[in-house]
């Protein structure tokens, strides 16, 4: 909790525990409820981790194991987001099936990150397959790998060395909620991160 005072970085419990209270809240309590129609799944830190720390295929499916059986169809057919924690930065993958899309977005501007893309494709396969679902051929149905440059320039942008994990935190629950890009100039930005922050330590 202390993280969230002044202008630290966030640890991952903090950015996690936040957003899971979140998506359980628009889950149970109207009319929040009505908000979550993307049908879109929240993954931990951990998970991604042990993804680009090259964790093997076994180890990632664990932490998703939640999600086969009758949540597998539900799970792959919705969209997939989750934060990347970096060196003292944070960024964001966001998967869509519907609008066939792969989103690695930094909440600085200039930093493509395309080095990730193969892995997620690699994880995103495999997970189909374990759960007896086709996979996606990314070619064939022209999937699009968007970063940087390919981005909504109205998102929240950042230019301090501290407001990455809150702005990336507020921009996955705006996905979370709408399934559309938060617009800068209507929802929050740099200049709310103390007041987003105090929110985060009353939810």
């Amino acid at each position: 909790i202390l993280t969230l005072t002044g202008n630290s970085w966030l640890v991952a419990d903090v950015m996690d525990s936040f957003l899971h209270v979140l998506v359980v809240k628009y889950r149970l309590t109207p009319p929040h409820s009505e908000y979550l129609e993307t049908n879109c799944t929240l993954l931990r830190q951990i998970f991604a981790q042990q993804l680009f720390d090259g964790g093997d295929i076994e180890r990632l499916q664990e932490l998703t194991s939640q999600f086969y059986g009758d949540r597998a169809e539900a799970y792959l057919n919705g969209c997939i987001v989750f934060p990347i924690p970096l060196h003292a930065h944070t960024i964001f993958c966001h998967i869509s099936k519907s609008t066939k899309t792969i989103t690695i977005a930094d909440t600085y501007v200039g930093y493509t990150h395309e080095d990730k893309f193969p892995r997620v494709k690699e994880w995103y396969v495999m997970e189909h397959l374990s759960r007896g679902m086709p996979p996606p051929d990314f070619d064939r149905e022209g999937w699009l790998y968007l970063s940087d440059r390919n981005l909504p320039v109205t998102r929240p942008i950042q230019t301090d060395a501290t407001s990455c994990s809150v702005l990336a935190v507020f921009t996955i629950e705006h996905f979370l909620r709408y399934g559309v890009w938060p617009v800068a100039s209507q929802t929050f930005r740099q200049a709310n991160v103390p007041q987003l922050r105090e929110y985060m330590i009353w939810t």
